[in-house]
């Protein structure tokens, strides 16, 4: 879920790619060194740096907000499912592959008949393999040899993977100004700073949230303020107006198995199912 402040961080990040960009350890760009982060500075903090002609930039979410909500009550697909197995057939042998990872399943149809493996902790190609074939084995003939099961008698075979995904569903959005400000002890150390970063947040459009999300991105202008000059303080400020949504997300097992009788049997267990597919 995007808040605010996870907004201020990707703006704290955007920013110091660009003051900093071959790293922190390097000479910055404009030849400023500064101190970039999120929120308002400590007075004392900050008197202490300038006076070490260290800047400062803040960002920081106002509390100009305007709500944007425009609900959409479909659930969408956030984060597709990934499967890190794989299963082959080739003839009666269904081969696994890949690496083990939870929650992930294997799920087979063998003759109308269908069967399912969840990976567990431990588990290794061969053990999902053998614990699959001896659940096919209680119908018909099914070996395994590593990670091969081999159903010789069987007539039709498919093998898929049964991963999660994630989808969100938007639940409100608002438009929120936040301003990053430019902290420097003098106008030549203000000037060089502002030309790295005003350039940058000018040219957004959009940001990718951490959530998945986007927000859209204006630029409201930026203004100098020199009334502090006596306390030895010269700031620029920059506004971005950035429409960003707040998302429930909730998890999504693939469907991997047309219903075709009563139960399934799961990690060798019958479960009973309602017949909704017949």
């Amino acid at each position: 879920m995007a808040d605010m402040t996870e907004v201020a961080d990707v703006l704290v990040g955007l920013i110091a790619a660009a003051v900093y960009p071959n790293g922190i350890g390097q000479p910055p760009a404009g030849g400023v060194q500064a101190k970039i982060y999120q929120g308002w500075p400590d007075p004392g903090q900050l008197q202490t740096d300038l006076a070490a002609h260290i800047a400062h930039v803040s960002v920081f979410p106002s509390d100009k907000v305007k709500i944007t909500t425009r609900r959409m009550p479909e659930w969408q697909q956030l984060v597709a499912p990934a499967p890190t197995l794989a299963a082959e057939v080739v003839g009666t042998d269904i081969t696994l592959s890949g690496t083990i990872s939870t929650p992930q399943a294997v799920a087979l149809i063998i003759d109308g008949k269908d069967y399912a493996y969840g990976a567990q902790a431990g588990d290794t190609l061969s053990s999902i393999a053998a614990a699959l074939a001896a659940q096919v084995a209680v119908d018909q003939a099914a070996t395994s040899v590593g990670p091969v099961i081999s159903i010789p008698g069987a007539h039709r075979l498919v093998a898929r993977i049964v991963a999660n995904g994630t989808s969100a569903k938007e639940v409100s959005r608002e438009a929120r100004i936040f301003t990053v400000s430019i902290w420097a002890d003098c106008f030549d150390r203000r000037e060089p700073l502002a030309k790295v970063i005003t350039p940058v947040l000018a040219d957004l459009t959009h940001l990718s949230l951490p959530d998945g999300t986007d927000a859209t991105v204006e630029y409201m202008g930026s203004r100098q303020i020199d009334t502090e000059q006596k306390h030895g303080i010269y700031r620029r400020e920059i506004d971005l107006s950035i429409d960003y949504p707040t998302i429930v997300t909730r998890t999504d097992t693939t469907v991997q198995i047309v219903q075709t009788r009563p139960y399934v049997v799961v990690n060798a267990s019958v479960n009973a199912l309602p017949v909704i597919n017949q």
